[in-house]
């Protein structure tokens, strides 16, 4: 793990370099040609080195992280702290298709239009919370 700031959007957060060594994360995110802002949620076409800050002073192992910790956690960054897993999310909305990072749906009972954003745990399982 390492702290890791955008120059675009101002906003710092960890980046979970895996195995990796600090020299082979970095090759490999020059070699990335496309991506999310994993904090700013702005889409960019090139490398996130043209955009990132990485503060080597801050690496660290990282804890393995359980999936209720990872749960507990995005719920407490989301505004209510509501969130719907995939089936959860199909339940109570109708799914109107899926956009770089977004998702876009219709609530079941309100027929209000509403847009989510979304993310893995560590497990893979996917994970939405509304952003409007």
């Amino acid at each position: 793990m390492v702290k890791v700031t955008c120059r675009k959007c101002n906003e710092t957060f960890t980046l979970n370099i895996e195995e990796n060594t600090l020299d082979e994360a970095i090759e490999m995110l020059k070699q990335t040609k496309g991506f999310e802002c994993t904090a700013g949620h702005h889409v960019e076409l090139g490398s996130p080195m043209d955009y990132w800050t990485i503060h080597p002073e801050t690496i660290y192992e990282a804890e393995p992280m359980t999936e209720g910790d990872w749960l507990e956690r995005l719920k407490a960054t989301v505004a209510n702290g509501t969130v719907w897993d995939t089936q959860e999310l199909g339940r109570d909305f109708e799914i109107a298709g899926f956009t770089t990072g977004l998702c876009v749906g219709r609530d079941r009972k309100t027929r209000e239009e509403v847009c989510f954003d979304y993310g893995a745990s560590p497990s893979g399982k996917r994970y939405y919370w509304r952003i409007s």
